[in-house]
């Protein structure tokens, strides 16, 4: 490798003074030269006086001060570097790290002086404060009349919850202090009881908001499910005959399967669609209908329609009556008020009534379907998270729907075990009841000309077959016009022949 032109120079002139190459740790190490040639080799008499200094040299002993720097002792350690700063700043850190660090110095100086806090006094402080967890209250071990105060059920109806979802609401193995489920089937009760969003729950049961609010949903998905046990409409003909028999001790109306009517739960703003869920009495709310029997029990409920949908088109959408259409239920039929349409399996009162058989009618008539309104009254005024006075339900309508379900399963519990309300609540006419707004007209009857009969408009259903979709919904809308006219028209034959069999 060729050195820099000035590098030699620097070398030719010490090599020419005799200069020791003191500067050889400071050039780097000394670069291996080449071996001397022999006295033999063809080329030895060629070597100039340069060259021949520069073997002396290399073959001769070492610069004293060459060889002490190169077989000297080691470089100093850190420790005698750090003497010349002083032991103030690498004394206080070199005894809190004890022997085992060898290096203490270098990291003082690093680090800087240690702190004046004690080590037993900073590992305190890093270690983590144990958690305090507030008792839980259940109703185990209270009297019948609290647990009706809190819960609006007795013990043993709560043990019966227990026991009824224990498979579903089994505390989990993974989570600390996990709560049990007499303490989810109270806290659940405590809010749909008190209607207070929480803060009652948690006041009772010692449960956080955010606790409760996740409870209450896993009480719901545990309890819907069994919503066919407690609310059954009557099929088979035993429990078909004590309805009627239960009905006709109320006003002498026989054949009587139950009384429909609908209600509101008002509901926050929902944030889609929020102007369907206008009612009309301008609030946000849901429009659940209910069947109720004689014994104030609900047989059937249908929860998923917004505040703005008539009583009138929930029935026509619902289950129950294409159940009625199939004759699943023939001979009898239900009590309803001006709401509804009047149908040979839906009874309701005279909108201008004649005579005293009618007047008769109407009054035996509306004693007998205000079971449905005391039941739903009691409802609201056992869990008050469906009152208007306990505010509005803070949920999502799907989940407000899921809460009426669940207190109306809750309530044909209490009834059946004869649970009373609380102490100071009473039953009142809450129950929004429609006024006799265009009752006798519900179905209206426009485009329906030219047909006399089911029978004949459905003849023309091979006829629409590839024509326009308009036409197609037209034709649509006149059948299903003409239905309401057909089952009108019998209805108004039934309710005549049992006017005249009641009060002719």
């Amino acid at each position: 490798m060729l050195l820099h032109p000035m590098v030699l120079a620097i070398r030719r002139r010490r090599a020419a003074q005799g200069e020791p190459r003191t500067q050889a740790l400071a050039l780097g190490p000394a670069r291996s030269l080449p071996q001397p040639r022999s006295q033999s080799h063809p080329h030895a008499q060629t070597l100039g006086p340069f060259h021949q200094q520069l073997q002396a040299r290399t073959q001769g002993p070492a610069h004293p001060q060459l060889q002490a720097r190169t077989q000297g002792p080691a470089r100093p350690q850190p420790q005698t570097q750090a003497q010349g700063l002083g032991p103030a700043r690498t004394q206080p850190l070199a005894q809190a790290l004890g022997p085992a660090h060898p290096q203490a110095t270098a990291q003082a100086l690093v680090l800087g002086p240690a702190r004046p806090q004690p080590r037993a006094r900073a590992r305190a402080r890093q270690q983590a404060q144990a958690r305090v967890y507030q008792p839980h209250q259940t109703f185990e071990g209270l009297s019948d009349r609290v647990c009706i105060q809190r819960y609006r059920l007795t013990a043993d109806a709560m043990y019966h919850l227990c026991d009824l979802l224990r498979g579903s609401l089994g505390a989990s193995q993974n989570t600390n202090f996990a709560l049990s489920v007499p303490d989810k089937v109270s806290t659940a009760l405590a809010i749909l009881a008190s209607g207070s969003f929480q803060r009652f729950a948690a006041q009772t049961t010692g449960v956080g908001q955010s606790t409760a609010s996740r409870v209450l949903g896993q009480f719901l998905e545990a309890l819907i499910p069994h919503t066919p046990d407690y609310i059954t409409f009557p099929t088979d003909p035993s429990t078909q005959g004590q309805t009627m028999r239960d009905f006709l001790e109320i006003a002498n109306i026989p054949q009587v399967l139950g009384a429909v009517d609908g209600t509101y739960v008002n509901i926050k703003k929902p944030a889609q669609d929020s102007h369907t869920f206008v009612n009309r009495h301008r609030t946000y709310a849901m429009n659940m209908m209910v069947v109720s029997s004689a014994r104030l029990e609900f047989t059937d409920v249908l929860a998923r329609f917004p505040g703005s949908s008539h009583d009138s088109s929930v029935w026509s959408q619902s289950a129950l009556l294409r159940r009625f259409r199939r004759g699943e239920f023939t001979p009898g039929w239900l009590l309803g008020d001006h709401s509804y349409p009047l149908q040979p399996w839906l009874l309701t009162p005279l909108a201008h009534p004649e005579g005293d058989a009618e007047l008769q009618y109407n009054h035996a008539h509306k004693r007998t379907r205000s079971v449905v309104e005391r039941a739903v009254s009691l409802l609201k005024m056992r869990w008050q998270c469906l009152h208007a006075s306990g505010g509005t339900l803070q949920y999502s309508p799907e989940k407000v729907n899921r809460i009426f379900v669940a207190c109306c399963v809750l309530h044909n519990i209490a009834i059946r075990r004869g649970i009373p309300l609380p102490e100071g609540l009473d039953v009142d006419e809450e129950n929004e009841t429609d006024l006799e707004e265009a009752a006798e007209d519900s179905s209206r009857e426009l485009g329906t000309s030219g047909y006399t009969s089911l029978e004949e408009l459905e003849e023309t259903d091979e006829e629409t077959e590839g024509i326009a979709p308009l036409r197609q919904v037209r034709q649509a809308c006149r059948r299903r016009a003409l239905r309401h006219r057909v089952e009108k028209q019998r209805g108004r034959t039934v309710r005549a022949r049992l006017i005249q069999e009641m009060f002719g």
